[in-house]
């Protein structure tokens, strides 16, 4: 009976704190600020290394921080054209 509470309340905390980190990723993205493990962390005010360790949440950790460095390499790729394109603009005015 004490172990199937313990067990109870263990997954009653980790579902709380699942909630919190997509409430936390969810206020980030509403902010338009970086979605990162760190930022997450701070957000929720829960240390980033007591995140790390609950395997379920180090998973949404990393894939939304995979997600964010993917979009900002696509932010990078995008901006190559334009400065190419306002060198090419320079050099015709000189």
């Amino acid at each position: 009976m004490v172990a199937e509470a313990q067990l109870e309340e263990r997954e009653r905390r980790n579902t709380e704190l699942f909630e919190q980190v997509q409430q936390g990723i969810d206020q980030l993205k509403a902010l338009q600020q970086p979605v990162t493990q760190r930022a997450i962390s701070n957000k929720i005010e829960i240390p980033h290394s007591l995140l790390r360790r609950r395997p379920h949440i180090l998973r949404v950790l990393q894939q939304h921080s995979q997600h964010q460095i993917f979009q900002e390499s696509a932010l990078s790729a995008q901006k190559v054209p334009v400065v190419a394109l306002a060198s090419g603009l320079f050099l015709q005015l000189q």
